[in-house]
């Protein structure tokens, strides 16, 4: 297992203005739209068709249950949204400074075909490029909008230099969001109703737990249960009907030595796990649903968590590249993604992403151990 630390200094830091109210919860609407399990991977739930960036920098139509391919695409890099049919995908902007281009493609069983491209204009010096660069990151985001979308992007920049590290740098942070008409390409303010509600308001008392900070977690909302942690051991699910906002009984999920780790990526399910081999190392992983409480998955894998969903009876998983020395320098594999069923444990398939983080050289006198792997914590590979 390997854990990736984040070096202030050198790693480009990106956030986009998009905060949910605290009071807010986070929902799983199924059927509605799809969710983003990392960067560069949307799932369709109701298709069950996850798109990924590949390493050939174009876009796979992927089978959850089997891992195989429904058709490749280059013309888009990196998918952001599954809606009404439509996939909206970001182009790779490298050779187009200054110029956000949105794909809407149409989502066929065997290929895709290009519907319309939005081209959003960006500040000077800015570049909307699907891969790192050194001390530069950009990142664009979609979410549904009614019938349209509304598209984020956020740029960083920060000055790399072989200053000592904790020095100040000057640096860069902008960002916008738009709303996208799907079936026109026009690009429109986000309006009033950009951040739509939930299907059910939260219910009172359950935002002041939330405003006052009496929940040990984020407040979910999985099918029509609001649901928060008690503990921040993760022991003691409590429960809300999101019609009628009245309390239902908590529900006892992890103990033993499992500790919580992860939501799922469309918010219906917690994972937890324990340390069962510190040789190996082998973690016990353990999926409960939400809404109901109920054990619907238990694995064991080389790393204590990773961002995850679970479509049917498979559970899918993502892992950062592994490295290697190879004649004294750092060599990266893919980011992967991997497929096991949810009871058994038995893989099922793999798939390599395309890597987007920056691997080039840092300045000469930037310490080792500053030289940081900008993925974030993430799972194994096995």
């Amino acid at each position: 297992m390997t854990w990736w630390r984040t070096g202030a200094s050198l790693l480009v830091a990106l956030a986009v203005a998009l905060s949910t109210p605290r009071s807010e919860a986070r929902a799983a609407r199924p059927g509605v739209a799809s969710f983003e399990l990392v960067p560069g991977v949307v799932v369709d739930p109701e298709s069950r068709i996850l798109f990924a960036m590949n390493p050939q920098r174009g876009i796979d139509a992927v089978e959850v249950a089997s891992g195989d391919l429904r058709w490749s695409t280059t013309l888009a890099a990196k998918p952001l949204l599954v809606h009404d049919g439509r996939l909206v995908a970001q182009a790779d902007g490298a050779a187009t400074p200054g110029t956000l281009s949105v794909v809407v493609l149409k989502v066929g069983a065997r290929l895709a075909t290009s519907l319309l491209t939005a081209r959003i204009p960006l500040p000077d010096g800015i570049t909307a490029s699907v891969d790192d660069a050194l001390g530069e990151s950009f990142r664009a985001t979609a979410s549904a909008l009614g019938a349209d979308a509304l598209v984020a992007w956020s740029y960083s920049a920060y000055a790399i230099s072989g200053a000592a590290p904790g020095a100040k740098t000057s640096g860069r942070n902008v960002g916008e969001r738009l709303r996208l008409e799907l079936t026109t390409g026009r690009v429109l303010p986000p309006g009033p109703d950009a951040a739509p509600p939930g299907p059910w308001p939260t219910p009172a008392g359950v935002a002041h737990l939330v405003e006052s900070g009496g929940l040990a977690s984020p407040l979910w909302l999985s099918g029509r249960i609001f649901a928060a942690f008690r503990d921040p051991a993760g022991t003691a699910l409590m429960r809300w009907d999101g019609p009628s906002g009245e309390p239902l009984p908590d529900v006892s999920l992890f103990g033993e030595g499992v500790a919580f780790r992860y939501a799922s990526a469309d918010g219906r399910h917690l994972l937890g796990s324990k340390l069962i081999d510190a040789a190996g190392p082998t973690w016990l992983w353990r999926v409960h649903s939400i809404e109901t409480g109920e054990l619907v998955a238990e694995s064991r894998r080389s790393s204590p968590a990773a961002p995850f969903f679970i479509s049917g009876s498979v559970l899918v998983y993502s892992s950062p590249p592994d490295s290697r020395e190879v004649a004294g320098q750092r060599v990266y594999g893919a980011p992967m993604l991997h497929a096991v069923h949810v009871r058994s444990g038995d893989r099922l398939w793999d798939r390599a992403l395309r890597d987007t983080a920056y691997r080039g050289l840092y300045p000469p006198s930037a310490r080792a151990q500053d030289r940081v792997d900008p993925t974030r914590v993430a799972g194994d590979e096995s």
